[in-house]
């Protein structure tokens, strides 16, 4: 498996899990409270993509085997040190960074299948 664009995009979708809930709820709260039409169309259109990418990554943890998910857990929902995860999890150095890598391929292949893939590099999209 070789690291490509869509792997450091997935790593970056996955440590900004959080925040990404959190614009969605600060986009509702600023929601409530404007009036001003064009600037409300900008914010439901960022909703909506932040909402896209949630539903990728709860498909993508509803995938996940309990190993994979304690590993998502302390890693991008708990912000937990890799020393830490090692221990817990039980493994090597070497075997947190083969999860790891796993990991983000097995969620990168769900957040941008193959046919997602195909289209963006023959210009489709």
């Amino acid at each position: 498996m070789k690291k490509d664009k869509y792997y450091k995009m997935t790593e970056e979708i996955l440590k900004d899990y959080n925040n990404t809930l959190h614009v969605i709820e600060l986009i509702n709260l600023e929601l409530e409270e404007k009036a001003n039409i064009d600037h409300a169309d900008k914010l439901k259109y960022i909703k909506n993509k932040h909402e896209i990418i949630i539903k990728k990554l709860d498909i993508a943890i509803n995938s996940m085997s309990d190993e994979e998910y304690c590993l998502f857990d302390s890693l991008y929902i708990n912000k937990e040190r890799p020393l830490n995860i090692m221990c817990k999890l039980n493994v090597s150095k070497s075997t947190y960074y083969e999860l790891k890598k796993k990991l983000i391929f097995k969620v990168s292949e769900i957040i941008y299948p193959k046919c997602i893939r195909d289209m963006h590099e023959s210009h489709l999209f």
